[in-house]
Protein backbone atom coordinates (compact mmCIF):
# COMPACT_ATOMS: atom_id res chain seq x y z
CA UNK A 1 0.00 0.00 0.00
CA UNK A 2 1.30 3.54 -0.73
CA UNK A 3 1.09 4.55 2.93
CA UNK A 4 3.14 1.53 3.99
CA UNK A 5 5.93 1.94 1.44
CA UNK A 6 6.30 5.62 2.37
CA UNK A 7 6.36 4.62 6.04
CA UNK A 8 9.11 2.05 5.37
CA UNK A 9 11.10 4.64 3.43
CA UNK A 10 10.73 7.21 6.19
CA UNK A 11 11.90 4.64 8.73
CA UNK A 12 15.22 4.29 6.88
CA UNK A 13 15.53 8.09 6.73
CA UNK A 14 14.91 8.39 10.46
CA UNK A 15 17.54 5.74 11.20
CA UNK A 16 20.04 7.89 9.31
CA UNK A 17 18.90 11.01 11.18
CA UNK A 18 19.60 9.11 14.41
CA UNK A 19 23.21 8.75 13.29
CA UNK A 20 23.14 5.04 12.36
CA UNK A 21 24.29 5.55 8.80
CA UNK A 22 25.28 2.01 7.76
CA UNK A 23 22.13 0.59 9.33
CA UNK A 24 20.00 3.13 7.42
CA UNK A 25 21.58 2.21 4.08
CA UNK A 26 21.08 -1.49 4.84
CA UNK A 27 17.42 -0.88 5.76
CA UNK A 28 16.80 0.90 2.47
CA UNK A 29 18.45 -1.86 0.43
CA UNK A 30 16.77 -4.68 2.36
CA UNK A 31 13.56 -4.28 0.34
CA UNK A 32 15.36 -5.07 -2.92
CA UNK A 33 15.92 -2.87 -5.98
CA UNK A 34 12.47 -3.60 -7.44
CA UNK A 35 10.84 -1.91 -4.41
CA UNK A 36 12.50 1.45 -4.97
CA UNK A 37 10.92 2.89 -8.17
CA UNK A 38 7.32 2.60 -6.95
CA UNK A 39 8.26 3.84 -3.51
CA UNK A 40 10.01 6.88 -4.91
CA UNK A 41 6.97 7.79 -6.99
CA UNK A 42 4.97 7.92 -3.75
CA UNK A 43 7.73 9.86 -1.98
CA UNK A 44 8.01 12.43 -4.79
CA UNK A 45 4.23 12.90 -4.76
CA UNK A 46 4.26 13.42 -0.98
CA UNK A 47 7.07 15.98 -1.23
CA UNK A 48 5.34 17.89 -4.02
CA UNK A 49 2.12 18.15 -1.99
CA UNK A 50 4.12 19.43 1.01
CA UNK A 51 3.31 16.35 3.08
CA UNK A 52 4.23 17.30 6.69
CA UNK A 53 6.11 13.99 7.00
CA UNK A 54 8.76 15.41 4.65
CA UNK A 55 10.17 18.57 6.16
CA UNK A 56 13.26 20.16 4.55
CA UNK A 57 15.64 18.36 6.90
CA UNK A 58 13.95 15.04 6.14
CA UNK A 59 14.53 15.64 2.42
CA UNK A 60 18.18 16.46 3.04
CA UNK A 61 18.50 13.30 5.14
CA UNK A 62 16.90 11.29 2.32
CA UNK A 63 19.45 12.71 -0.13
CA UNK A 64 22.25 11.67 2.20
CA UNK A 65 20.71 8.22 2.61
CA UNK A 66 20.89 7.60 -1.14
CA UNK A 67 24.39 9.10 -1.25
CA UNK A 68 25.49 6.61 1.40
CA UNK A 69 24.18 3.72 -0.71
CA UNK A 70 26.05 5.20 -3.68
CA UNK A 71 29.24 5.39 -1.59
CA UNK A 72 28.90 1.90 -0.06
CA UNK A 73 31.25 -0.86 -1.19
CA UNK A 74 29.87 -3.75 -3.19
CA UNK A 75 26.72 -2.06 -4.53
CA UNK A 76 26.16 -3.08 -8.20
CA UNK A 77 26.87 -0.26 -10.69
CA UNK A 78 23.29 0.01 -11.98
CA UNK A 79 21.92 0.25 -8.45
CA UNK A 80 24.55 2.87 -7.57
CA UNK A 81 23.56 4.97 -10.56
CA UNK A 82 19.88 4.71 -9.63
CA UNK A 83 20.53 5.96 -6.10
CA UNK A 84 22.66 8.83 -7.38
CA UNK A 85 19.89 9.90 -9.77
CA UNK A 86 17.50 9.79 -6.82
CA UNK A 87 19.66 12.28 -4.89
CA UNK A 88 19.32 14.89 -7.62
CA UNK A 89 15.63 14.08 -8.19
CA UNK A 90 14.87 14.69 -4.51
CA UNK A 91 16.54 18.07 -4.74
CA UNK A 92 14.67 18.95 -7.92
CA UNK A 93 11.24 17.77 -6.75
CA UNK A 94 11.56 19.50 -3.40
CA UNK A 95 12.87 22.89 -4.47
CA UNK A 96 13.56 23.48 -0.78
CA UNK A 97 17.11 22.19 -0.41
CA UNK A 98 19.63 24.90 0.55
CA UNK A 99 21.96 25.71 -2.32
CA UNK A 100 25.13 25.07 -0.32
CA UNK A 101 23.85 21.67 0.83
CA UNK A 102 23.23 20.73 -2.80
CA UNK A 103 26.73 21.97 -3.71
CA UNK A 104 28.33 19.91 -0.97
CA UNK A 105 26.42 16.80 -2.06
CA UNK A 106 27.80 17.32 -5.57
CA UNK A 107 31.27 17.72 -4.10
CA UNK A 108 30.91 14.52 -2.05
CA UNK A 109 30.09 12.57 -5.21
CA UNK A 110 33.18 14.01 -6.90
CA UNK A 111 35.44 13.09 -3.96
CA UNK A 112 34.01 9.56 -3.89
CA UNK A 113 34.73 9.07 -7.59
CA UNK A 114 38.23 10.49 -7.14
CA UNK A 115 38.89 7.87 -4.48
CA UNK A 116 37.72 5.09 -6.78
CA UNK A 117 39.55 6.47 -9.85
CA UNK A 118 36.30 6.18 -11.82
CA UNK A 119 37.56 8.67 -14.37
CA UNK A 120 34.66 8.55 -16.86
CA UNK A 121 32.07 9.01 -14.11
CA UNK A 122 34.24 11.66 -12.48
CA UNK A 123 34.38 13.69 -15.70
CA UNK A 124 30.60 13.43 -16.04
CA UNK A 125 29.67 14.27 -12.43
CA UNK A 126 32.26 17.02 -12.03
CA UNK A 127 31.10 18.52 -15.31
CA UNK A 128 27.50 18.64 -14.06
CA UNK A 129 28.59 20.18 -10.77
CA UNK A 130 30.62 22.87 -12.55
CA UNK A 131 27.65 23.78 -14.73
CA UNK A 132 25.57 24.34 -11.61
CA UNK A 133 28.32 26.02 -9.55
CA UNK A 134 30.82 27.32 -12.13
CA UNK A 135 32.98 29.46 -9.87
CA UNK A 136 33.03 27.25 -6.78
CA UNK A 137 36.64 27.09 -5.49
CA UNK A 138 36.44 23.51 -4.22
CA UNK A 139 35.04 22.26 -7.51
CA UNK A 140 37.73 24.19 -9.38
CA UNK A 141 40.31 22.50 -7.16
CA UNK A 142 38.83 19.13 -8.13
CA UNK A 143 38.94 20.18 -11.79
CA UNK A 144 42.65 20.98 -11.60
CA UNK A 145 43.29 17.70 -9.79
CA UNK A 146 41.47 15.83 -12.57
CA UNK A 147 43.66 17.49 -15.20
CA UNK A 148 46.79 16.55 -13.24
CA UNK A 149 45.54 12.96 -13.18
CA UNK A 150 44.85 12.95 -16.92
CA UNK A 151 48.36 14.27 -17.56
CA UNK A 152 49.75 11.23 -15.73
CA UNK A 153 47.62 8.53 -17.38
CA UNK A 154 49.44 6.57 -20.07
CA UNK A 155 46.39 5.75 -22.18
CA UNK A 156 44.50 9.04 -21.98
CA UNK A 157 45.24 9.94 -25.62
CA UNK A 158 43.20 6.94 -26.80
CA UNK A 159 40.32 7.52 -24.41
CA UNK A 160 37.04 9.32 -25.03
CA UNK A 161 35.40 10.96 -22.06
CA UNK A 162 31.93 12.46 -21.62
CA UNK A 163 32.08 15.96 -23.11
CA UNK A 164 31.45 18.16 -20.08
CA UNK A 165 32.66 21.33 -18.41
CA UNK A 166 35.21 19.26 -16.50
CA UNK A 167 37.47 18.80 -19.54
CA UNK A 168 36.15 21.24 -22.14
CA UNK A 169 39.31 23.38 -22.13
CA UNK A 170 41.64 20.43 -22.70
CA UNK A 171 39.52 18.43 -25.15
CA UNK A 172 40.99 18.49 -28.64
CA UNK A 173 37.64 17.79 -30.29
CA UNK A 174 34.10 16.76 -29.42
CA UNK A 175 32.61 13.80 -31.25
CA UNK A 176 28.91 13.07 -31.63
CA UNK A 177 28.49 9.35 -32.12
CA UNK A 178 25.21 8.03 -33.51
CA UNK A 179 22.83 7.00 -30.76
CA UNK A 180 25.03 8.13 -27.90
CA UNK A 181 25.96 11.20 -25.94
CA UNK A 182 28.81 13.37 -27.26
CA UNK A 183 32.27 12.41 -26.12
CA UNK A 184 35.53 14.34 -26.08
CA UNK A 185 38.88 13.08 -27.29
CA UNK A 186 41.61 14.36 -25.00
CA UNK A 187 45.18 14.68 -26.20
CA UNK A 188 47.26 15.70 -23.23
CA UNK A 189 50.19 17.95 -23.96
CA UNK A 190 51.59 17.88 -20.42
CA UNK A 191 53.36 21.28 -20.20
CA UNK A 192 50.33 23.01 -21.70
CA UNK A 193 47.92 21.14 -19.40
CA UNK A 194 50.01 22.12 -16.39
CA UNK A 195 49.83 25.78 -17.46
CA UNK A 196 46.06 25.45 -17.73
CA UNK A 197 45.97 23.75 -14.31
CA UNK A 198 47.80 26.73 -12.88
CA UNK A 199 45.11 29.08 -14.18
CA UNK A 200 42.39 26.92 -12.63
CA UNK A 201 44.13 26.88 -9.24
CA UNK A 202 44.73 30.63 -9.40
CA UNK A 203 41.03 31.15 -10.05
CA UNK A 204 40.16 28.91 -7.09
CA UNK A 205 42.48 30.92 -4.85
CA UNK A 206 40.91 34.19 -5.92
CA UNK A 207 37.60 32.84 -4.66
CA UNK A 208 39.04 31.20 -1.54
CA UNK A 209 42.53 32.41 -0.54
CA UNK A 210 42.47 30.01 2.41
CA UNK A 211 42.23 26.96 0.11
CA UNK A 212 45.76 25.84 0.90
CA UNK A 213 45.70 22.67 -1.21
CA UNK A 214 45.04 24.75 -4.33
CA UNK A 215 48.19 26.75 -3.55
CA UNK A 216 50.28 23.61 -3.01
CA UNK A 217 49.07 22.14 -6.29
CA UNK A 218 49.67 25.47 -8.01
CA UNK A 219 53.33 25.23 -6.99
CA UNK A 220 53.62 21.74 -8.44
CA UNK A 221 52.07 22.52 -11.82
CA UNK A 222 54.07 25.73 -12.22
CA UNK A 223 57.27 23.73 -11.75
CA UNK A 224 56.15 21.08 -14.25
CA UNK A 225 55.20 23.84 -16.68
CA UNK A 226 58.82 25.03 -16.60
CA UNK A 227 58.29 27.97 -14.23
CA UNK A 228 60.29 27.02 -11.11
CA UNK A 229 60.77 30.62 -9.93
CA UNK A 230 57.00 31.18 -9.95
CA UNK A 231 56.56 27.84 -8.19
CA UNK A 232 58.88 28.85 -5.35
CA UNK A 233 57.06 32.16 -4.97
CA UNK A 234 53.64 30.47 -4.91
CA UNK A 235 54.72 27.96 -2.27
CA UNK A 236 56.47 30.33 0.15
CA UNK A 237 53.31 31.02 2.24
CA UNK A 238 52.92 27.27 2.87
CA UNK A 239 56.46 26.19 3.64
CA UNK A 240 56.74 28.45 6.68
CA UNK A 241 55.88 26.73 9.95
CA UNK A 242 52.29 27.94 9.85
CA UNK A 243 49.94 25.95 12.10
CA UNK A 244 46.93 26.99 10.03
CA UNK A 245 48.16 24.89 7.08
CA UNK A 246 47.13 21.21 7.38
CA UNK A 247 50.15 18.93 7.78
CA UNK A 248 49.22 16.96 4.66
CA UNK A 249 49.16 20.11 2.53
CA UNK A 250 52.38 21.47 4.00
CA UNK A 251 54.04 18.11 3.29
CA UNK A 252 53.12 18.43 -0.39
CA UNK A 253 54.20 22.06 -0.46
CA UNK A 254 57.63 21.20 0.97
CA UNK A 255 58.13 18.41 -1.57
CA UNK A 256 57.21 20.69 -4.47
CA UNK A 257 59.24 23.57 -3.02
CA UNK A 258 62.28 21.31 -2.82
CA UNK A 259 61.90 20.18 -6.42
CA UNK A 260 61.55 23.74 -7.74
CA UNK A 261 64.62 24.82 -5.80
CA UNK A 262 66.56 21.86 -7.15
CA UNK A 263 65.67 22.82 -10.73
CA UNK A 264 66.94 26.33 -9.95
CA UNK A 265 70.26 24.90 -8.76
CA UNK A 266 69.65 25.74 -5.10
CA UNK A 267 70.41 22.25 -3.88
CA UNK A 268 71.16 23.07 -0.23
CA UNK A 269 67.84 24.90 0.15
CA UNK A 270 66.09 22.00 -1.57
CA UNK A 271 67.64 19.60 0.94
CA UNK A 272 66.30 21.74 3.79
CA UNK A 273 62.77 21.58 2.34
CA UNK A 274 62.97 17.80 2.00
CA UNK A 275 64.19 17.47 5.60
CA UNK A 276 61.20 19.52 6.75
CA UNK A 277 58.87 17.28 4.74
CA UNK A 278 60.48 14.20 6.29
CA UNK A 279 59.89 15.63 9.77
CA UNK A 280 56.16 15.92 8.98
CA UNK A 281 55.89 12.28 7.83
CA UNK A 282 58.66 10.34 9.62
CA UNK A 283 59.73 7.17 7.88
CA UNK A 284 58.19 8.02 4.51
CA UNK A 285 60.50 7.29 1.62
CA UNK A 286 59.38 10.05 -0.75
CA UNK A 287 61.14 12.98 0.99
CA UNK A 288 64.18 10.85 1.86
CA UNK A 289 64.83 9.71 -1.70
CA UNK A 290 64.40 13.33 -2.79
CA UNK A 291 66.78 14.44 -0.03
CA UNK A 292 69.41 12.01 -1.31
CA UNK A 293 69.04 13.52 -4.78
CA UNK A 294 69.43 17.06 -3.42
CA UNK A 295 72.52 16.14 -1.38
CA UNK A 296 74.10 14.53 -4.42
CA UNK A 297 73.40 17.69 -6.43
CA UNK A 298 74.99 19.73 -3.64
CA UNK A 299 78.15 17.63 -3.87
CA UNK A 300 77.58 15.79 -0.57
CA UNK A 301 78.00 12.28 -1.96
CA UNK A 302 78.60 10.62 1.39
CA UNK A 303 75.49 12.28 2.82
CA UNK A 304 73.42 11.18 -0.18
CA UNK A 305 74.71 7.62 0.16
CA UNK A 306 74.04 7.59 3.91
CA UNK A 307 70.41 8.64 3.42
CA UNK A 308 69.81 5.98 0.79
CA UNK A 309 71.53 3.22 2.77
CA UNK A 310 69.29 4.11 5.70
CA UNK A 311 66.21 3.92 3.45
CA UNK A 312 67.32 0.56 2.07
CA UNK A 313 68.16 -0.91 5.46
CA UNK A 314 64.58 -2.06 6.10
CA UNK A 315 64.60 -0.70 9.64
CA UNK A 316 61.23 -0.19 11.30
CA UNK A 317 61.95 3.55 11.50
CA UNK A 318 61.88 3.62 7.69
CA UNK A 319 58.28 2.49 7.43
CA UNK A 320 55.37 4.92 7.38
CA UNK A 321 51.83 3.52 7.33
CA UNK A 322 50.54 5.89 4.65
CA UNK A 323 52.68 8.30 2.69
CA UNK A 324 50.34 11.15 1.62
CA UNK A 325 52.15 11.27 -1.72
CA UNK A 326 50.76 7.85 -2.65
CA UNK A 327 47.26 9.36 -2.79
CA UNK A 328 48.13 12.65 -4.44
CA UNK A 329 46.54 11.77 -7.78
CA UNK A 330 43.31 10.86 -5.97
CA UNK A 331 42.69 14.57 -5.55
CA UNK A 332 40.68 15.54 -2.48
CA UNK A 333 39.33 12.03 -1.84
CA UNK A 334 41.01 12.13 1.57
CA UNK A 335 38.27 14.56 2.69
CA UNK A 336 35.25 12.49 1.58
CA UNK A 337 34.47 10.84 4.92
CA UNK A 338 34.80 14.10 6.82
CA UNK A 339 32.51 15.89 4.36
CA UNK A 340 29.92 13.11 4.66
CA UNK A 341 30.09 13.32 8.45
CA UNK A 342 29.69 17.10 8.32
CA UNK A 343 26.65 16.85 6.08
Amino acid sequence: APAQVVSDYREAVQILRAGRVAEAAAALRSHGPEWLPGTLRQVYAAIQTRDPRFQPLDIQAAMLLHLEVFRARGVPPLERARHLDTVWNLELVSGRVPKDFHRQCRLLVVLTLQEELMVDDLVHQLGQALQLFPGDPELLLAKGSLWELLAELDDVASHRFPATEAIREIATRTLSLAGSLPTAAVMVDSPKVYEQCARVYERALRGAPQLHEARARLGRVLAWAGKPEEAVHALEPLVADDKTVPARVRYFALLFHGRALLVLGRANEAAASYRSAEALSPGCQTPRVALSTALRAAGDLSGARSVMMDVLSGAASNVCPQDPWWDYLLGQAWGADQLAATL
